[in-house]
C-alpha cells in the first residue's frame, strides 16, 4: 500500500546538479559580466583614449603667495576626458600666451585676459581660445594691432588668487583688463593655499605584521587607498566615475538638455548660484568676491587702467538661458545681476553677455557635456559675443584719448 503523495513516476526524480556546476556556471556568469563590461570599455576608450599627461604637469602647485601659477617656458599636454589631445605651452613668465609679459610693441592696444579655466582656454588647443580669437577679430575688424594677453590660470584661477597676481597683471601692460570669470569660480573657496595641493614623494613603506607583501602589497595598498577613508558607495561611485564607459554613458544623456540640467541642479557646488534664492555659503563667498574685486579695481584705477569683467555661463545655465524655461526655483541671470552690481559699484566695466545667449537655440553644444568647460565652438562663440560687447557702451565709457580710441572707430 503506498501513501497518496509519497510515491513518483519511475524516472521523474530530479537530477541534482554536480557539486562542481555550483562553481562552474556562477564563475560563468561572472566571466561573462566581465567580458560585457570590458568590451563597453575598450568601445568607450576607442571613442575618448586616455591621455598621458595633465596641465596640472606645468604648474606649481603650492607658491606661498600667489597659489598655484604656470612654470615658465613650461610644455605639457592633457585635455578633457571627452575632448581632444591639446598641448598647454607657457611663456618665460608661465603665462599660457606667445607675447612678452613684460613688454608690448609700439601703438598696440593690449588686454590682460584673467580668470580660471574658461579663461585659459582648458581643453582647447591655444589658437582656439577666447584670447586668440579676440585678439584676431579685434586687429581685423579696426584695421590696428591688438593684443590679448592670457594670463589666465588653469583650474585655480579663482577671484583670490587673480587679486593676489594684479601687482603680475598690470605689469603686463594692459590698455585693458578683462576678467571672465564663471559661476565655478565664485564658487570655489576663494584662499589661493586652500586650492593647492601640495605633491610629496611618497615616504618608503614598511610592511606591517599581519598584511600582506610582496606581490600581493600593490592590491592592499590599492584597496586601502580606495575604501579605507571612505564609505564603500562612495568609493565605488568614484572608482565607476574613471570608467571610459560612464563617461560614454553620460554623454549620450546628457545629450538632453532637460535631463542634464535636472541632473546638475540636484548637485551642489555652483549649481547654488543658479538658483532664485542663495543660501548662506553662497551669500558669504559673494562677499568674499566682493572684497577681491574692490581690492582690483583699487589698485587698476591707480595705475588709469579701465576694468571689465564678464560673466561665462556654465553649460546648465546657457541651456536654460536658451530654452527660456528652467525649474521653479532657478534663476540663471541672478548671479550676473549680483556681478554687474559688484563690478560697477566700485568704477568698473561690466560686459552682459548673457541676452545673446537667449539669441541662440542650441548654446549648449557650445560645452563639452560631461566636463562642462567650453569647447572650440563655445570659445569661438564666447568670443563673438565679446566682440560686440567691447564695441558697445562699454569701450565708450573708456577714455577718450590713447589706444582705446581707435576701438570706438570700428570698421574704420
Amino acid at each position: 500500500m503506498t501513501l497518496c503523495g509519497t510515491s513518483t513516476p519511475e524516472g521523474s526524480q530530479e537530477a541534482k546538479l554536480p557539486r562542481r556546476d555550483w562553481v562552474v556556471l556562477p564563475l560563468l556568469g561572472l566571466l561573462t559580466i566581465c567580458l560585457l563590461a570590458g568590451s563597453a570599455e575598450l568601445i568607450a576608450t576607442l571613442r575618448f583614449p586616455r591621455y598621458k599627461g595633465k596641465v596640472e604637469d606645468c604648474l606649481v602647485l603650492d607658491h606661498p603667495a600667489t597659489g598655484a601659477r604656470g612654470i615658465p617656458n613650461c610644455k605639457c599636454f592633457g585635455g578633457v576626458n571627452e575632448g581632444p589631445l591639446v598641448e598647454y605651452s607657457f611663456n618665460s613668465c608661465g603665462d599660457r600666451s606667445e607675447l612678452a609679459c613684460d613688454r608690448k610693441p609700439a601703438g598696440t592696444f593690449r588686454m590682460v585676459a584673467v580668470g580660471a579655466s574658461q579663461a585659459f582656454g582648458y581643453g582647447v588647443a591655444r589658437e582656439s581660445t577666447i584670447d586668440a580669437l579676440l585678439a584676431a577679430e579685434l586687429s581685423r575688424q579696426t584695421g590696428h594691432p591688438v593684443e590679448v594677453y592670457n594670463q589666465a590660470m588653469a583650474r585655480f584661477g579663482y577671484p583670490h588668487v587673480v587679486a593676489l597676481r594684479f601687482k603680475e597683471t598690470l605689469a603686463a601692460r594692459p590698455d585693458l583688463i578683462l576678467w571672465i570669470l564663471t559661476p565655478h569660480d565664485v564658487e570655489a573657496e576663494p584662499v589661493a593655499s586652500a586650492n593647492a595641493e601640495i605633491v610629496r614623494p611618497a615616504a618608503a613603506e614598511t610592511p606591517a605584521r599581519g598584511k600582506p607583501s610582496g606581490p600581493l602589497r600593490k592590491v592592499w595598498s590599492l584597496a586601502r587607498d580606495e575604501f579605507g577613508n571612505k564609505p564603500i558607495p562612495d568609493a565605488i561611485r568614484e572608482m565607476a566615475d574613471r570608467t571610459r564607459s560612464v563617461l560614454l554613458l553620460r554623454v549620450l544623456l546628457y545629450a538632453n538638455r532637460q535631463r542634464y540640467i535636472r541632473n546638475f541642479m540636484m548637485g551642489g557646488g555652483d549649481a547654488e548660484y543658479l538658483k532664485s534664492d542663495f543660501n548662506a555659503a553662497s551669500e558669504q563667498q559673494l562677499h568674499l568676491v566682493d572684497e577681491d574685486v574692490a581690492t582690483m579695481e583699487e589698485q587698476a584705477a591707480a595705475a588709469g587702467i579701465p576694468f571689465a569683467a564678464v560673466l561665462v555661463p556654465n553649460r546648465a545655465q546657457a541651456a536654460m538661458i536658451s530654452m527660456g524655461q528652467w525649474p521653479a526655483d532657478a534663476d540663471p541671470f541672478k548671479l550676473n545681476e549680483e556681478l554687474r552690481a559688484i563690478v560697477t559699484r566700485h568704477g568698473g566695466i561690466y560686459l552682459d553677455i548673457l541676452p545673446d545667449f537667449q539669441k541662440l537655440p542650441d548654446s549648449e553644444q557650445g560645452f563639452f557635456r560631461v566636463d562642462g568647460h567650453l569647447n572650440a565652438a563655445g570659445n569661438a562663440m564666447v568670443a563673438q559675443m565679446l566682440d560686440q560687447e567691447l564695441h558697445h557702451a562699454a569701450i565708450r565709457s573708456l577714455t577718450q584719448a590713447g589706444p582705446t580710441g581707435y576701438l570706438r572707430e570700428k570698421g574704420k
